[in-house]
C-alpha cells in the first residue's frame, strides 16, 4: 500500500471538512473531487491486495466524498461498486440506504455503449476498414491478457474518426475519453463523436436507429468536472490533460473514471505526456489509430497492433488518393562548396545525396528549387484542366525564411501564394487558412504546421523542398493531400494526387519505404524502428553548447542545374483498362470514336501495356514563364523580409535585447526608440550604402540588384555589427 497516497488524502479531507465549515463552495468541490480519486486509488490498491474489507472502507468514504462535491453520478457509480462488496456485512444496509437517497437521474451514462441498439453488422454506409477495426478491437478485448493497449493503422481519409465513433459499442463498460494531439483534432472529434448533433458521425451513418445516442464533453477553459460526469465520451487535447491545467482534470478523476481510451495519432503515445494520461487510468483499454506504427524519432509505438488497412486497398477502394511521386533529375549539377566549385553529373548526383550538406544545400538552393516550383505547379494544373475541382499545392520548406523564398518564386509565375508558421500572427494564419479553404489560393507553403488534423481536399501536389529526418513526418506531410475528393470514387480523375520533389533532397527513400510498409513486412519494420538513418536540418544543433549565429548563406550554393527529366512512381502500378476508359472518354468528348480513327478497344490496351510494363516512367519539367513585374516586386518583398529577420540576428550576434537603446544611443539618427527599430533601419541603411542607391530609390533598384542585397545579408549585418563594436 503506498503510505503516500493515504497521507496525502488525510491531508485533503482535512481541508475539506474546513472549506464545508466556511462554506467555500469553489474549494469544496476542490478538494472533495481530489480526495475522492485519491480514495479511489486506494481502494484499488486494497483490492489488489485481496483486501476487500478495507477496500469497502474507501469506497465508503469516496463516496461521501462525491456526495459533498455534488458529484452525485459518480457517488451512484462508486455505491454500486461498493454494494458488491458488501454483500452479508454490515455496511451493505447503509449502502442501499444511500442509493436511494439519491434518487433517480444519475445513472451512468456510459450505459449507452452496453444498451443501445445499433447498426454496424450489416450498416451499407460503413467502410471496410472501420467494421474490420471494429470487429479486431472487439475480438482482441474480449479475450483476457495482460496486453490491453491496441493499434489500429489506418491511411489518413480511411475514416478513422467513424471509426473511433463505433468502437465504444459492446466494447466499453464506462466511460470513454478520446485524446487528440492538438485543437484541430480535438474541434473536428467533438463535433463528429456528439450524437446531439444531426451532423455526427453516428446520426449521418445510421448507426442509433433514431435513438439517443452518449453524451459528449469537450474539456476546454470553459467545461468543469461535472460536465465530465454527465458525459459518456470526453474529448480532450494532450495539453489541456496533463499540461498546466492538470491538477484541474487529472487529480480529479478516479482511476476507473473511464473504461476506453481511444488515441487519435497514436503515434505520440510513446511521449511522456501521453504515457501520464494512460497511466493515470490504469485498467483502461487503450486502442490508438495511427497512420504509421512509428513516432516522428522513430520509436515504435506501444501496444500491440490489431487491425491495419493497407493504402494501396484505400485507393482502389475509393477512400484515398492514386497518387504519383515525381522525382526530378538533373543532367548536371554545378556548385560552390565552402568556396570550391565542382561539376557533378546524375551518376554522381545520386551518391552525393546521402551527404547531408548536400541535401541541405539543394533543398536551400534557389536553381534546384525551381524545378520543383515550375513542376508542382505543371502538375497542379493537369489536374485542374483533366477533372472539375479546383486542385492546389501545399509545399514544405526548412525554415520561414526559406519558405518566404518558396512562396516568392511561386508568386513570380503568377500564382497566388500564401506562407503559414507557429510564427504568424492568429488573425494573419486565420485568413490565409480561411482563403485556402475558400479555393482562393493556389500554393500554401508550410514550416511544420500544416500537419495533423489539416482537412483541406483540394490540396493535391505536395512540393517538398526539405529533407525529412524519417518516415513518419514524411509519411504525415505526403497524407495532406490524401484526402479524396470525391467520395468512394476509386479512379475519378479528381481524386489523384502528386508528390514533387528533388533527387538531391533523398526524400525518394521514403516513399519507397512508405511502399515497403505498405507491405506489411515485419522485417521492414524492425529494420526501420532500429535504424539511424536520420539526419538534422540546418541549424540543429546535438550539443548543449549555443549555437553561433546561423550564417545565411550555405556552405554549399547551387550556380547552375541542368535538368534532365523527373521519373514518376505511382503507388500503384497503372490499369490498363482504367487508362483505356481515360482515352475513350477523351476522345468522345471531342465527338470522336476510336473505330473512326481504325483504333480498336483491343488494339488500344494492348498500345498501353506495351507502354506501362511497370508503375514508374520518365518525362520532361515543363519551365513556367516568370513574369518581369511580379519577379522584381516579390524581390524587393523578400529583401525586405529579410531584413527584419536580419534585424534580429543582428541583435543575437551583439548579444542586445530588442527593447533596449544601445544603438539608438549609438545611432541617433536612426530615429528609433529601441534596439529593433534601430536594427531594422541601420540595415537599410547598409543595404543602400551596398547598392549604392538614395534613401528613397529602393523602388528604382532591378530584380537582380535586388535578389543581390537579399543574398548577401550576412555580409550587410556583419558591416552594421562592426561599426556597433567600432563605437
Amino acid at each position: 500500500m503506498n503510505k503516500g497516497l493515504i497521507s496525502q488524502k488525510s491531508r485533503l479531507i482535512l481541508a475539506l471538512e474546513a472549506a464545508k465549515r466556511a462554506k467555500e463552495n469553489r474549494t469544496i468541490l476542490e478538494f472533495a473531487s481530489e480526495a475522492a480519486a485519491l480514495e479511489g486509488r486506494i481502494a484499488r490498491d486494497f483490492i489488489l491486495e485481496n483486501r476487500s474489507d478495507d477496500a469497502l472502507v474507501n469506497l465508503i468514504s469516496q463516496a461521501s466524498c462525491f456526495g459533498d462535491a455534488k458529484r452525485f453520478t459518480e457517488k451512484q457509480r462508486v455505491l454500486h461498486f461498493a454494494a458488491a462488496l458488501a454483500v452479508g456485512r454490515k455496511a451493505e444496509k447503509w449502502i442501499q440506504d444511500e442509493l436511494k437517497a439519491i434518487g433517480g437521474g444519475h445513472s451512468n451514462p456510459a450505459d449507452v455503449f452496453s444498451t443501445s441498439i445499433v447498426d454496424i453488422e450489416d450498416n451499407a454506409s460503413l467502410r471496410r476498414p472501420q467494421k474490420g477495426a471494429y470487429h479486431a478491437a472487439r475480438d482482441f478485448f474480449s479475450r483476457r491478457h495482460k496486453e490491453n493497449h491496441a493499434i489500429v493503422q489506418l491511411p489518413v481519409g480511411c475514416g478513422k474518426t467513424g471509426a473511433m465513433a463505433i468502437l465504444p459499442f459492446g466494447i466499453s463498460r464506462g466511460r470513454v475519453l478520446v485524446v487528440a494531439p492538438n485543437l484541430i483534432i480535438r474541434d473536428n472529434l467533438q463535433k463528429s463523436l456528439d450524437s446531439y448533433r444531426d451532423s455526427s458521425f453516428l446520426r449521418k451513418m445510421g448507426i442509433l436507429k433514431g435513438q439517443n445516442g452518449p453524451t459528449c464533453a469537450t474539456l476546454d477553459e470553459q467545461a468543469n468536472i461535472r460536465d465530465c460526469d454527465e458525459a459518456a465520451i470526453v474529448v480532450t487535447n494532450i495539453q489541456q490533460l496533463v499540461s498546466g491545467a492538470r491538477s484541474k482534470w487529472l487529480d480529479k478523476l478516479s482511476p476507473d473514471f473511464f473504461d476506453l481510451i481511444l488515441m487519435d495519432e497514436g503515434h505520440h503515445n510513446v511521449a511522456p505526456t501521453w504515457r501520464d494520461a494512460i497511466g493515470y487510468f490504469p485498467d483502461a483499454k487503450i486502442a490508438s489509430f495511427t497512420a504509421t506504427p512509428f513516432r516522428a524519432d522513430g520509436q515504435k509505438v506501444e501496444g500491440t497492433r490489431i487491425y491495419r488497412f493497407p493504402v494501396e486497398d484505400a485507393i482502389r477502394e475509393g477512400y484515398v488518393k492514386d497518387i504519383a511521386s515525381h522525382r526530378i533529375e538533373p543532367r548536371e549539377i554545378t556548385f560552390t562548396y565552402r568556396g570550391e566549385s565542382q561539376t557533378h553529373t546524375l551518376e554522381e548526383i545520386l551518391k552525393l545525396k546521402e551527404k547531408d550538406w548536400f541535401s541541405k544545400g539543394v533543398a536551400l538552393s534557389a536553381e534546384c528549387n525551381a524545378g520543383i516550383v515550375d513542376h508542382s505547379i505543371t502538375c497542379m494544373r493537369e489536374l485542374r484542366n483533366s477533372g472539375t475541382a479546383k486542385h492546389a499545392i501545399i509545399a514544405v520548406a526548412c525554415s520561414i525564411d526559406h519558405a518566404n523564398a518558396v512562396r516568392a518564386m511561386y508568386e513570380a509565375r503568377s500564382v497566388e501564394a500564401e506562407v503559414v508558421h507557429s510564427d504568424l500572427a492568429e488573425d494573419k494564419r486565420y485568413d490565409v487558412l480561411n482563403r485556402l479553404e475558400r479555393g482562393a489560393l493556389d500554393v500554401i507553403v508550410q514550416v511544420q504546421l500544416l500537419g495533423e488534423g489539416a482537412d483541406y481536399p483540394n490540396l493535391s501536389v505536395a512540393a517538398i523542398f526539405r529533407p525529412f529526418r524519417n518516415l513518419v513526418p514524411y509519411v504525415q506531410f505526403v497524407g495532406r493531400i490524401m484526402r479524396v475528393l470525391k467520395q468512394n470514387s476509386p479512379g475519378d480523375v479528381d481524386n489523384r494526387g502528386y508528390v514533387v520533389s528533388h533527387v538531391g533532397l533523398n526524400v525518394d527513400r521514403w516513399w519507397q519505404e512508405l511502399k515497403d510498409l505498405d507491405g506489411d513486412d515485419q522485417g521492414f519494420f524492425e529494420e526501420l524502428a532500429n535504424s539511424d538513418r536520420a539526419f538534422l536540418l540546418a541549424g540543429v544543433t546535438t550539443d548543449s553548447n549555443p549555437a553561433p549565429r546561423r550564417r545565411f548563406m550555405p556552405d554549399m550554393v547551387v550556380l547552375e542545374e541542368t535538368i534532365a527529366h523527373y521519373i514518376k512512381d505511382r503507388f500503384l502500378a497503372e490499369e490498363v483498362g482504367a487508362i483505356a476508359d481515360d482515352v475513350v472518354a477523351a476522345v468522345q468528348l471531342r465527338g470522336l470514336d476510336l473505330t473512326e480513327l481504325g483504333i480498336t478497344r483491343e488494339e488500344l490496351e494492348r498500345q498501353i501495356l506495351a507502354k506501362s510494363q511497370s508503375s514508374t516512367a520518365k518525362g520532361m519539367v515543363i519551365e513556367q514563364p516568370v513574369q518581369p513585374q511580379k519577379e522584381r516586386q516579390v524581390a524587393r518583398q523578400r529583401l525586405d523580409e529579410r531584413v527584419k529577420s536580419g534585424a534580429k540576428e543582428l541583435l543575437n550576434e551583439l548579444s542586445i535585447s530588442v527593447t533596449g537603446r544601445d544603438l539608438p544611443r549609438r545611432f541617433p539618427q536612426s530615429g528609433a526608440i529601441n534596439n529593433l527599430g534601430a536594427a531594422i533601419v541601420l540595415l537599410n541603411m547598409q543595404v543602400q550604402e551596398f547598392l549604392g542607391l538614395g534613401s528613397n530609390e529602393r523602388d528604382i533598384a532591378t530584380t537582380e540588384e535586388l535578389k543581390r542585397a537579399h543574398d548577401s545579408m550576412d555580409t550587410i549585418i556583419d558591416a552594421v555589427a562592426a561599426k556597433f563594436r567600432s563605437k
